[in-house]
């Protein structure tokens, strides 16, 4: 039985000008050639159709809908099965020329969507007009699913290596992550996203300064950040995320995400993409995976914190930490009263030291303070002390040194200063506090410490690049 589609033109000739047995004859053939097209076509089609010169099925055929949906597509427009039907582009139903391995993905009412390969070709009346489309499809779901699950996982693998390396690569955790969590929001495409490292709750007392980190993607306004972070915390009192969440509301698309560290407060992320642009999930296993690289970076500098608290020293430098060197000061003092001997110790600072990182990067600033702690080491003798109190700030003990020793040294340290050599060699100054302390005083290390940084404090106040005298302990 023919099936004529609103506004369809059969194939056949005229009735006007053919006769009557002509008529059946042409009509006969043309079904019986549908029949072979269709027996052959079959074997290995999985969908078969004919439309109109308008794009209305005629024909339809497939083994994945029930004969009573093949039968209701009649008469309807092709575009209805398209996956976007406002999606500008071709359809493999309605064809202009003969068309070989075109690809198009399908929605069947009430199932789910396939991806199918098309042949097709155009059909012609008698007089040359084109009157419709026929063609088959050949489901490539599986194929198809399978190459663009490898093409993600090399997307993915791609986004891990790059976030690791920027993450191997970089000696500051936080600017590190900083840069990391950059690159993986333009990877996606997110406009807009924070990382947190931090108690969201009150009651929650921070344990570490790599416990609170706090990174905002730039151009991500206050608004949105103040969105996230409220929808982290509300997620958080409600249950653990385990894996990324998707959340949509009417101002934009957020992707959610925790992951627990060990010994600081979860790390949490959010991104966000303007309004229409969903996530989907694999755009929430990639963001869960990157979540997992920074907590271990975190959780591994955390560790880096613990291990340097309990330690006797700085671990960039090699020298003495502070708590370390102001124990050994303090063990010494009972032998330099019993031996009557007086000590000295010198504070030295670097001048516009953040000036220093602000301009060449803090790996720069890192070989600076290795190039002083070096210094220290060529200028003391086996019974000195060499250490570094914090930050650009270092401290030479002269054990039974007195003030005018300890200035003789103070002044090669601003005269000579250090050379430094981020591109063009360039001098980088010094300025120097320092403290004696008398014979049989009652002065503790920690006064003696404060008393040199007092005087370093002044000199900076004065311009830098001198050393400076506390004369006694009412200096403090």
């Amino acid at each position: 039985m023919k099936v004529h589609a609103p506004g369809h033109d059969d194939v056949s000739p005229q009735p006007s000008a053919l006769s009557g047995d002509q008529t059946s004859e042409l009509t006969a053939s043309l079904f019986a050639s549908r029949r072979r097209w269709k027996s052959l076509a079959e074997l290995t089609g999985d969908i078969l159709f004919e439309t109109d010169s308008s794009g209305y099925f005629t024909f339809f055929e497939s083994r994945f809908l029930p004969k009573q949906e093949q039968n209701s597509l009649l008469g309807q427009h092709s575009s209805i099965l398209l996956h976007c039907n406002d999606t500008p582009g071709t359809n493999p139903f309605h064809l202009n020329d003969t068309s070989r391995g075109l690809r198009c993905w399908l929605r069947f009412p009430g199932h789910s969507d396939y991806c199918f390969q098309f042949y097709g070709t155009v059909l012609y009346s008698p007089s040359g007009v084109p009157k419709g489309t026929r063609g088959l499809a050949i489901d490539i779901t599986e194929e198809t699913l399978s190459s663009n699950n490898r093409a993600v996982r090399g997307f993915q693998t791609d986004i891990i290596h790059r976030i690791t390396t920027i993450l191997r690569k970089r000696s500051h955790t936080s600017s590190a992550i900083s840069e990391a969590l950059e690159e993986l929001a333009a990877s996606i495409g997110a406009t807009g996203g924070l990382l947190l490292s931090c108690p969201l709750h009150e009651d929650r007392n921070e344990t570490s300064k790599v416990a609170s980190l706090a990174h905002t993607l730039p151009g991500s306004s206050r608004e949105d950040c103040d969105r996230a972070r409220h929808e982290l915390l509300k997620l958080q009192n409600t249950q653990t995320l385990q894996e990324a969440i998707l959340s949509r509301d009417s101002v934009q698309d957020l992707i959610l995400c925790s992951s627990d560290v060990r010994y600081a407060p979860p790390v949490m992320i959010a991104l966000w993409r303007e309004p229409g642009n969903v996530w989907n999930r694999n755009d929430s296993f990639l963001v869960d995976m990157c979540l997992c690289v920074f907590a271990a970076a975190i959780e591994t500098e955390h560790l880096r914190e613990a291990i340097i608290r309990s330690s006797r020293c700085d671990l960039l430098t090699g020298l003495l930490n502070r708590e370390s060197f102001l124990s050994e000061i303090q063990r010494r003092l009972p032998r330099l009263d019993h031996e009557g001997l007086p000590s000295t110790i010198l504070v030295i600072g670097i001048n516009n030291f953040s000036e220093i990182n602000t301009r060449y990067g803090l790996e720069t600033g890192d070989e600076l303070l290795r190039q002083i702690s070096d210094k220290l080491r060529d200028s003391i003798r086996p019974t000195d002390l060499a250490g570094r109190l914090g930050g650009d700030i270092f401290a030479l003990w002269m054990d039974g040194g007195d003030q005018f020793v300890a200035a003789e040294r103070a002044e090669d340290f601003c005269k000579n200063g250090i050379t430094l050599h981020p591109g063009e060699p360039c001098r980088i100054s010094l300025s120097v506090g320092i403290a004696s302390r008398h014979r049989n005083s009652t002065e503790t290390a920690e006064t003696l410490v404060e008393r040199a940084s007092i005087a370093l404090r002044k000199v900076k106040l004065a311009g830098g690049e001198r050393w400076h005298t506390s004369q006694d302990e009412s200096d403090t």
